[in-house]
């Protein structure tokens, strides 16, 4: 037989044995089912729903909570609570009203600690009140900022409206800073010597964060109130009463839900 007719009578079985075999591949579908989210052993919830009044088209379902479930729809994503869904629905999906409220209780809870522990840098508990010391280091901020767009002259700063303002709001705060030197140590606290003015007065400075690793001679700075007087006895064996400093105890987890109160500035 001709080679050349040899070769192509075997182009054309291959031919045939690829169509073959084409025909008889299963095809697979592309288009996405409309199945329930993950977990819900049910029928294939509905593309289409209206809850409210609206009506959401083209509906693939998401996310489901114990209280709500996601939905992609034609025009955007909606978050629904399931009980405001059709009875059926809130059954495929196993709706229960209280873990449902319970879960939402467990929500809220964690917001709230995660709002407190964002605002922890600024919280001080100090006699078992938590306060919120935010506001001084705001108007610390902004005098800081005035300052920086401020340039001074051989004047100094202009005296002006604003200046003032910012400058009477940040000292305002004063009472609730301490700057000092560590005297000595004492139990459960240390003996400094707070900066007012040009003078330094022995205070005692309780719940210092340092105070562990405190030397004397070292430089103190912390935010708190004064909370009364102390009683001690110097390395001579004196007793004394000083001016008492709180910089405030650590929190615990039952303080996330604890009233918090914002400092005031003291009027200049």
């Amino acid at each position: 037989m001709n080679p050349l007719r040899v070769c192509i009578l075997i182009l054309v079985f291959a031919v045939i044995a690829a169509r073959a075999e084409e025909t008889n591949t299963p095809t697979t579908a592309g288009a996405t089912s409309n199945a329930v989210p993950s977990g819900v052993t049910s029928n294939v919830a509905p593309s289409t729903i209206t809850i409210d009044g609206t009506t959401y088209q083209d509906v693939r379902w998401g996310r489901l909570t114990p209280s709500t479930v996601t939905i992609f729809h034609r025009t955007g994503i909606a978050t629904m609570p399931l009980w405001k869904l059709p009875p059926d629905l809130q059954k495929q999906f196993s709706y229960d009203a209280e873990k449902a409220t319970a879960f939402q209780d467990a929500q809220r809870k964690a917001a709230g600690r995660a709002a407190v522990q964002a605002r922890l840098q600024y919280l001080r508990k100090i006699d078992g009140v938590i306060y919120d010391f935010s506001p001084a280091e705001t108007a610390r901020r902004q005098w800081q900022q005035y300052l920086d767009g401020h340039a001074p002259t051989d004047a100094g700063l202009p005296v002006e409206s604003e200046r003032l303002r910012l400058y009477n709001a940040q000292i305002g705060f004063d009472d609730y800073r301490l700057i000092g030197t560590v005297i000595q140590i004492l139990d459960n606290g240390l003996l400094v010597g707070r900066y007012i003015g040009n003078d330094k007065y022995p205070t005692y400075l309780k719940h210092y964060s340092g105070e562990h690793s405190a030397v004397d001679g070292d430089l103190i700075r912390c935010e708190g109130m004064d909370t009364g007087r102390y009683k001690y006895t110097d390395v001579s064996g004196a007793q004394r009463t000083v001016p008492m400093f709180d910089c405030g105890e650590p929190l615990e987890e039952s303080d996330f839900t604890a009233k918090i109160i914002s400092i005031a500035p003291h009027p200049q």
